[in-house]
Formats: structure tokens, sequence, C-alpha cells
């Protein structure tokens, strides 16, 4: 994860210092350094100081979210092996600044060892790979770099410890500042955005802008608008120490202005959190969050604990590898838990359990994969529990197995995944089954039996296994909240995975609806399915809108 923040710092979080308008040589390694080699067309920067980050105290909880982020790892680790540059320990900083978010912007990195000559081999590898050429032009005593099919980024090292990056034009004008141009303005010049940074690059990541007098007269031109005419500077500060804190302020002219956006955030921030009660994330987010006017300055402060700020990650990090291609990811591997049935409680006869499977995978869960099936032709009802017990034979927890229909009916078979806490080496597992009449009673009044039509498995074409098919009614009632569950079997019909899909809230006697289910992180490749289409809601007369 460390060489993924660097990734993630590359793409925009940048450092600069802020104090003083003399011109600065590239060698210059002062905080004011960087504004003083840039245009003065610079309205906004954004900034990182990668020793900062490097020390902080989260940094190492990240650490462990390698697994997750291991295509990016291994380009950091391809970058470092072919360039001899380690950016997590060569790089002291990077800035990000422009005129615009789209147009004139460039990025700046320093550090140590920033060899020309082996950067541009690599630049040119890559490029050559991917079927492009890098080409490089002179330009004073520098050369200029970029790619022959994308010339709208231009590269120049103005020595081995500062590489800029650029929109053309821009480089040019760097160039010129570096080498001493007295006819080229400079940020450093500007003594609002020197203000505004100076009170915030300080912090491990910062940003900082000011309102461009274009933008500021258009904005007073247009009546709906008028308000924000009166913005003067806005930054923003994060530091990461034992909680993260990330400050913003925005700076008005008009003291009004800044009541009217912290009441009108005030009313967002309690809608959305209204709205999303069921979403602990965002709950979490939401009580970390305040906002309040402070005379003519808004300002908004939100802390998280880093424990939640992993969470948070781990979430992002799953959401985007699970659109990758399961080459891109590590391979699962088969966790070390004995299992065993509790002899005690034996299994009732009337329920068989397959083969049961635990595994680390690309998410950095460790599985448990249960499957059961009915092996009589009337509605069970399983409550399946899991205790853990650590290597020292110590109580660690138990753990419910909830099947998502809750009653499996005659010869169905259904997989959960109760997970496995750290530490654990044993796991005891009991199923029992709820009396055989109020299985029978919860099916016949909300488990409806929906046809699958037409399932198969699809390409692979990511981290999950997607099944795609149609669940038909059958019945002579509307159907409500119509699901699919399936489970995926390898070669030799053991388990490797099981997923969830909703097909349809409403679902008319006799019609159909399509589904695309994926399934979670897998043991192996999957090879063959079942599926169960139901509904645990009670059918209805008429498929018109529910309020």
């Amino acid at each position: 994860m460390q060489r993924a923040v660097i990734r993630a710092v590359l793409a925009g979080l940048v450092l600069c210092g802020c104090r003083g308008q003399n011109r600065a040589r590239p060698e210059e390694r002062g905080p004011a350094a960087v504004l003083r080699l840039l245009p003065n067309q610079v309205r906004y920067v954004v900034g990182a100081d990668v020793p900062k980050i490097r020390a902080a105290p989260i940094t190492a909880k990240l650490g462990a979210l390698r697994v997750v982020f291991e295509s990016i790892a291994k380009e950091i680790d391809a970058f470092k092996t072919n360039t001899g540059v380690d950016p997590w320990t060569q790089i002291d900083s990077l800035t990000m600044a422009g005129a615009t978010l789209t147009s004139e912007t460039v990025i700046v990195v320093r550090g140590r060892g920033l060899d020309e000559g082996r950067l541009t081999a690599y630049a040119r590898q890559q490029l050559a790979a991917a079927g492009d050429e890098l080409v490089g032009r002179a330009y004073r005593k520098r050369t200029l770099w970029s790619a022959r099919k994308a010339p709208d980024r231009v590269g120049l090292f103005l020595d081995a410890q500062t590489l800029v990056v650029a929109k053309p034009g821009w480089a040019e004008k760097i160039a010129d500042i570096a080498d001493g141009d007295p006819d080229t303005p400079i940020a450093a010049s500007n003594r609002e955005l020197v203000s505004a940074c100076a009170e915030v690059s300080a912090n491990p990541i910062w940003a900082a802008g000011v309102l461009p007098d274009e933008a500021r007269d258009l904005l007073q031109g247009d009546f709906q608008l008028r308000a924000l005419g009166s913005m003067r500077q806005v930054t923003l500060a994060v530091e990461l120490t034992d909680t993260l804190v990330a400050r913003l302020a925005v700076a008005f002219r008009d003291g009004a202005q800044a009541d009217q956006l912290a009441e009108e955030l005030a009313q967002l921030i309690d809608k959305e959190r209204r709205g999303t009660r069921d979403r602990p994330y965002m709950q979490a987010l939401f009580k970390g969050l305040t906002e309040y006017a402070d005379g003519s300055t808004f300002r908004a402060e939100l802390r998280l604990p880093n424990d939640v700020v992993v969470s948070l990650a781990e979430t992002a990090a799953r959401f985007a590898n699970s659109q990758k291609p399961a080459s891109e990811l590590p391979d699962p591997t088969a966790h070390a838990l004995t299992m065993k049935a509790d002899w005690l409680v034996p299994p009732p006869t009337s329920l068989a359990v397959g083969e049961l499977r635990s595994y680390d995978a690309w998410d950095r869960q460790t599985h448990l994969l249960i499957e059961v099936t009915n092996r009589t032709s009337d509605p069970v009802m399983p409550n399946i529990v899991v205790r853990f017990r650590d290597a020292d034979d110590k109580g660690i927890g138990e753990r419910r197995c909830l099947l998502p229909m809750a009653v499996l009916l005659g010869h169905e078979s259904a997989a959960c995944d109760p997970g496995v806490p750290a530490g654990a080496a044993t796991g005891i597992y009991t199923i029992r089954t709820a009396p055989a009449d109020r299985a029978a009673a919860i099916a016949a009044k909300a488990r409806v039996t929906l046809k699958i039509v037409g399932a198969r498995l699809e390409a692979a074409q990511g981290a999950a296994q997607w099944l795609a098919g149609q669940v038909k009614n059958t019945g002579t009632a509307v159907v409500r909240n119509a699901n699919v569950h399936a489970t995926f079997y390898d070669g030799e019909h053991k388990i490797v995975g099981f997923g969830d899909a909703t097909a349809a809230r409403a679902l008319a006697p006799g019609a159909s609806a399509p589904f695309r289910l994926p399934s979670g992180p897998l043991f192996a490749p999957a090879k063959s399915f079942a599926a169960i289409g139901y509904s645990l809601a009670a059918p209805t007369a008429d498929a018109g809108p529910r309020r």
C-alpha cells in the first residue's frame, strides 16, 4: 500500500511552498521554491509531503491493503527495477498547479536521483509497447519530451532533483523561469495565492486556490451566481495523526454568503444522513463532519479515526478491483482452518453439508464457504452457527451463516459465508432446524419459488464470475422482490463461491425479468452452477406501485 499511496499521490496530490516572491533556481529546496518556478497564471495548488505521509500512523495500517492494490504495487515495483528510482523513498514532494482543472496544468516532482537518461529510457520502452514513441525537442539548454501520439503533455528535467510535466506552452514558461528570464512573471507574485498557501502548506496533504478575476467578473454578472463572486480563496488542510482531520475554509468578502453556504450545506447533510441510514460507512462520514460560518469564512471539518479510514479504503478498493480481470488480482490461497461438526449437536438428517472451504482472497478477507442441501421433500429452515477458537484453543467468538431464502424447499441447496476472524485455527459448526410445522408455515406464507430460465455463465471479464439469465413468475399472483441465489462449482462439483441478486421489485403472473448475478471472490474458477429463484414477500393481487 505504500507504493499504492505514491501512485495516488503522483496522480494528483502534491506539495509546494508559498513564502517569498524572489525567483528560485531549480536546485533550491526551500518551501517557496516551487511557486517561484511556476507562471503567474496559476490559480490553485494541491500538495503532498511524501515523507510526512510516509511517517503518518495511518500509513502502516494501509500497508495491509497491498493485496487489493496488487496490480498497482507491481507497476511501482517494475518502475523501481527499470529506473532505479524508488518513489516511496526518493520523492520528497510533488506539486500540482494550474489555472483551470483541465487546461493549463503542471505537476512538479521534487526528489533525489531523478536520472533523466534512465527515466526517459523507461518512458520510451513503455510507449513503444503501446505502439507510440517518445520524442524530444531542444528548448534553451533543455530537452522537452512528449509522446508522438499524445503531445498534450510535455516533460522536462530542470535538474536531477526536479521533474516537470506540463501542458504545452507552460513547459516553455517554466524553463524560462528556471533559467532566470526576467520577462516571465511568476506565481509567487500573486500575494493572495501566496497567503492562501501559507495557511495550510505545513500539512502532509493540502490545497489552496484563489478565484481568478475573470471568473469573479463572470459570476458577478450572473444574478443567480452573483453571491459566489465575493469568494476570495479556498483552502484545504489534511492532518494525518491518530485521526484523519480535513479542514476546508472558503473565505468570502461578504459574511452573509458564508452564513448562507453553512445553512444550505447543513440542510443537504441532514437530508443525505436520513437517506443513507442503512449505509454504515456514510453514517461514519456524517458523524465526523461539522460545518459553520466563522465571520466571513465558511468552515467545514471532517474527523475520522484511522480505522474508519482504512475500512473506507478497503471498501473502495474492493469495488475498484471487482471490475478488474482476475489475471490482474492475486490468486486465492487456502486458509489453514480445521472445521468440525459439534459432536453434542450433530447435523440433522434432513440436511447434508457439502465440503467446507476456507481461503484468503484478493479482497483481504478470509472466506468460509458452507453449502447445505435439503435431503427431504419438505421445507427445512436451517440455523447455522460457527464457533471459532485460536491455536491455544481459546474461544474468539461465533458467527451465524445466514441463508438468504431462510427456508430450503425440497432438495434445494444454498450456500453462505460467515467469514473467519483473525487468529482462528479451528471452527466448530452447529446446524439446527426449526420445527417442521414452523418451516412449513413460513414456506406456505412467504416463500415463493420462481423459475430460472436460460441461465448461463458469462465469459470471464472481471474479478467475479457473472451468471446471466431470466427469472419467471409461473404463479397466478404478483410476486414482490424477485431474487436469485446461485452456487458456483469447480470441475469436481465442489463449491467455489456463491452470489445473490435482485431481478425485479415486482413480477406479474407469467412475466419474466432478466438478472446478472456476480459471485463473491472465488476459491477457484467456476465451471458450473445451481440457481434458485425465490421471493420472501407474500404474493399480492395486483402489480400497482407500493408507497
